[in-house]
């Protein structure tokens, strides 16, 4: 999370008012942490990390004498804060130890307390993790539930889910089967968006979280949603959250064959706009890469679990060949100049193109070839570009021709 810096006045704290500490702080020129329930006096340099809890002390610093930094991390959503108000507090917590001349001590409770008001009360994730959860569980009790405050929560799961330790907290505390699951079956089009944007924040490069995801049911789940909805936004969600769980998780690439996966998402893609057609072309192919750099590289037990995955082959079998020379074709007619998209498919056939050599269109490679020649030549500054796609046409046209002389 960022962080705020913050300014406050050498003020004595103690951690905890419950049991006193009669161990005495010494303060050095180095930081030290304050013991639970020791007091500590004013005078000296402090540091409260309000995100871990930390406090610290050390000697003051003469070019420093009066000033302390206070690290606070801001609100998920970036609210604005109230710095006048905090420099009242501040104010008036100076103003307290001048008038009585003695030393001031805070407990920690306190201090959270006198910053409540500008909602900088310190919660680790874990904990934040469970008051959202409660949150949701309060509101899905309703017996009408407000949907923008479910979609406040799912957004604010998603901010904190994309960390790793966050991701298997949000495990632990059965957040799939209480929220993601829960969400996923709502009639409500733009929560189950957010809910497959959530899943796949919670399973991107966290094997442990995809593993649980599995082990839970979610590859049918995904596979329903993509088979009996049409809304764009919904596809496009699912087809990534489908992706987040598929990528470099061989185990999870075998049931999605063995659940009809290939079929389902096959289909998805004869009825689908190109923009959704590019998201399925782009997934199978980083997992056809994905599997053959494992087959090359990888050890025994990577060998044999890619070595099952019969995912291209099935793919190949549900016309991928023609699916993606006809999505080549209609960019070229109707998009020409998305040079993006072209690359993106032109790769696919590349991936595939000793299989699918028979049924893709020559002639439209021969323009693409000479097309983006021309680009190259004009220095456009896309020259690497360019040029790259260029030598992809090449290299299909090179299988093709390769079959012509056999």
């Amino acid at each position: 999370m960022k962080l705020l810096i913050l300014f406050i006045l050498g003020i004595g704290v103690v951690c905890d008012e419950k049991e006193e500490n009669n161990e005495p702080f010494i303060p050095t020129k180095e930081w030290q942490t304050v013991k639970k329930d020791q007091k500590v006096p004013s005078g000296l340099h402090y540091r409260i990390n309000v995100n871990t809890g930390l406090v610290e002390a050390k000697l003051l610093e003469e070019k420093n004498e009066k000033t302390d930094v206070l690290e606070v991390p801001s609100q998920p959503k970036d609210e604005d804060l109230n710095l006048e108000d905090l420099k009242k507090m501040l104010k008036q917590m100076k103003h307290e130890e001048t008038v009585s001349k003695q030393p001031v001590y805070r407990t920690y409770d306190e201090i959270k307390k006198e910053l409540g008001s500008l909602n900088l009360i310190s919660k680790i994730d874990a904990e934040v993790l469970e008051d959202l959860l409660k949150q949701h569980k309060n509101e899905m009790d309703k017996k009408e539930p407000n949907v923008d405050n479910i979609i406040t929560i799912l957004d604010d799961f998603d901010f904190l889910g994309h960390q790793f330790d966050n991701g298997l907290e949000f495990v632990r505390q059965n957040g799939f089967r209480d929220v993601v699951y829960k969400n996923l079956n709502s009639s409500n089009d733009v929560i189950k968006q957010k809910t497959l944007k959530l899943f796949g924040s919670l399973v991107q490069n966290n094997a442990r979280v995809q593993i649980h995801a599995l082990e839970t049911g979610s590859i049918p789940v995904l596979l329903r949603i993509l088979d009996t909805n049409s809304l764009e936004d919904i596809l496009g969600h699912t087809v990534y959250a489908i992706g987040c769980l598929l990528r470099r998780f061989p185990l999870a690439q075998k049931k999605f064959v063995e659940n009809g996966g290939v079929f389902i998402i096959t289909q998805v893609f004869e009825k689908s706009s190109i923009k959704i057609q590019l998201k399925i072309v782009t997934l199978m192919t980083d997992l056809f890469i994905e599997k053959r750099e494992a087959l090359e590289n990888s050890n025994a037990l990577a060998l044999n679990q890619y070595h099952n995955i019969p995912l291209e082959k099935e793919l190949i079998n549900q016309n991928w060949c023609y699916h993606i020379n006809k999505l080549l074709n209609g960019i070229f007619k109707n998009y020409e100049d998305d040079h993006d998209s072209i690359e993106k498919c032109l790769v696919s056939m590349d991936v595939v193109s000793e299989q699918c050599k028979d049924h893709f269109n020559k002639s439209v490679l021969l323009l693409l070839q000479e097309k983006y020649r021309r680009l190259v030549e004009k220095d456009t500054g896309e020259d690497e570009f360019f040029h790259n796609v260029v030598k992809l046409c090449g290299k299909i046209l090179n299988r093709i021709k390769e079959k012509t002389e056999l």
